[in-house]
């Protein structure tokens, strides 16, 4: 059975923002209160004052619409990524909608720039998309715009760093720190739980429809979140990544493939091919380790760890936990 990670998560936040007097759009209720405001933001092109408590809020960044509704505000628009779900809502974002159905202002490769100002938005998230200093000008002429986060050297996920810049944007501060609170915890309750993935090498792979094999390194979202689980990347793969989230593998070091364990991201077609490919198959790790294939298509777990967000993690953890454990690798 799957661990109902999210709909806890999404219970204990509802019940925040009903304390909190917020309501969808980001209209503040009667307990909002008014003296965070103006809140200044730094970024990745300067920084953004927010004059007021925003209450139209139009989501830019790929992934952005998951860090408002989990704050319990509702966007006005969206932009569609992947998927090709209604109003960019996946799995994991629906069960926040409450049947709302934002506008689309753009997809992977463009903005709406007059769509979004249509929208009459007072705050613009554009934290997960390499949105370009032009596109921050022409969309800063609109509304405020919070920008890709600055580099961290906390450490922290980030998905937890968008979380809380988005709480001090949207004046929800403790919501957003209760909401990384509750997910940063159900790691550590995995970790407690599931001791035999501490310190277990594992190597995250995927393999593309014409046979190409891409290994995860420790810099890449989808490494750390196997990594807040307990498991441990090896050495060889940190070194052949280099500054790199990922390299493509070779077929000549497939002979160097070693760990306890290997997790393939795939689709159905995909691990159908990577059982049967002889570079796989006479991989150290097939022999020795013990696989693991996280799917992309029912349920998207692939998807969710690539879009890395406060709500994806957990919808994550949820599918992910049942097939990583309690087993352990071949000694």
């Amino acid at each position: 059975m799957r661990r109902p990670a999210l709909s806890v998560v999404l219970v204990v936040l509802s019940i925040l923002l009903a304390a909190c007097g917020g309501t969808g759009g980001g209209k503040p209720g009667p307990g909002a209160g008014k003296g965070a405001f103006p809140v200044t933001i730094e970024h990745r092109y300067g920084t953004t004052v927010v004059p007021r408590r925003p209450t139209r809020v139009v989501t830019v960044g790929l992934t952005d619409q998951d860090v408002a509704v989990v704050l319990g505000v509702t966007p006005l628009g969206v932009r569609q990524w992947l998927g090709g779900y209604p109003s960019a809502a996946w799995p994991w974002t629906q069960p926040t909608l409450n049947d709302a159905e934002p506008a689309i202002v753009g997809d992977a490769a463009r903005i709406d720039l007059e769509q979004v100002s249509r929208l009459r938005p007072d705050l613009i998230l554009a934290m997960s998309s390499d949105i370009t200093r032009a596109q921050y000008r022409e969309l800063s002429k609109i509304a405020p715009v919070v920008a890709q986060p600055l580099p961290t050297t906390t450490g922290a996920p980030e998905w937890a760093t968008r979380t809380r810049l988005a709480g001090r944007a949207l004046g929800r501060k403790p919501m957003a720190n209760a909401a990384i609170t509750a997910a940063k915890h159900d790691f550590i309750v995995i970790r407690d739980k599931q001791p035999q993935f501490a310190g277990q090498t594992m190597v995250l792979a995927s393999r593309d429809d014409i046979g190409r094999i891409t290994i995860y390194g420790p810099r890449d979202q989808r490494t750390q979140f196997l990594a807040s689980m307990g498991f441990k990347t090896p050495p060889w793969v940190a070194e052949q990544a280099g500054g790199a989230s990922s390299f493509t593998l070779r077929p000549s070091d497939a002979a160097t493939v070693s760990a306890q364990r290997i997790t393939w991201i795939a689709t159905g077609t995909q691990e159908r091919a990577i059982k049967v490919d002889p570079t796989v198959i006479h991989m150290p790790v097939t022999i020795t380790g013990r696989t693991t294939f996280l799917p992309v298509d029912g349920p998207p777990v692939g998807d969710a760890l690539r879009f890395n967000t406060i709500l994806s993690v957990r919808y994550a953890v949820d599918w992910a936990l049942p097939l990583l454990g309690p087993g352990k690798p071949k000694s």
